[in-house]
């Protein structure tokens, strides 16, 4: 018996890949691992593999992630309910939403619970390829607010984006360097042009 998905592990190089530890789940699903050493926007990746996948659900992370069995059931369970899911995200004006987050602590941005949010973080996402949704490669062409991108693109049609609760986290050691959030600001003014005449109000991680 198998899970109806298909799941995409982006690194940035083979080394990197070497930190991806593959859930150990009792069901079989489709697994690729793709070291990106030529650069390719991770929206074109994205779109490659999503085109290609004979499967219900579509799920993309990256390496640096870390999703146990239960919580891999868990985003393809939310996932095949309709909704898009994935291990962080924003809830406008509180902050960043996790999905192993247990409490909550004052002043603190990212320990808020699991529930409904703005935007997914780049760093996974879970969705029913028969949504109709995709990543955008022409505005997106680099490393960063393609899943956001989605996100906003589902909230649009009435799809609701959560953070639901489960053992799984990200890393994330280059989101602090300089050139990574000079590269992220200029995405994200993209997201922001691109979403402006919508009059959707959004927040990002």
């Amino acid at each position: 018996m198998t899970l109806d998905l298909s799941l995409l592990v982006v690194g940035k190089d083979l080394e990197s890949l070497r930190e991806w530890k593959e859930p150990r789940v009792a069901l079989n699903f489709v697994q690729k691992l793709y070291p990106n050493t030529s650069g390719h926007s991770m929206a074109k990746i994205g779109n490659d593999f999503l085109r290609a996948s004979p499967m219900g659900v579509f799920g993309m992370c990256h390496a640096d992630c870390s999703i146990s069995a239960e919580a891999l059931i868990t985003f393809y369970d939310v996932a095949l309910q309709g909704k898009v899911c994935g291990i962080v995200g924003r809830d406008p004006g509180k902050g960043n939403r996790w999905c192993s987050a247990t409490k909550d602590i004052p002043g603190l941005v990212w320990s808020l619970r699991p529930g409904p949010v703005s935007t997914l973080d780049s760093s996974s996402i879970f969705f029913r390829t028969d949504l109709g949704l995709s990543f955008d490669e022409e505005v997106f062409d680099g490393f960063h607010c393609y899943v956001e991108d989605v996100c906003l693109q589902a909230q649009s049609q009435g799809i609701q984006v959560v953070v639901p609760a489960a053992n799984a986290s990200h890393r994330g050691d280059s989101t602090f360097d300089p050139q990574w959030q000079q590269d992220y600001k200029k995405y994200r003014s993209r997201l922001q042009q691109k979403w402006s005449s919508s009059g959707m109000k959004f927040e990002t991680t």
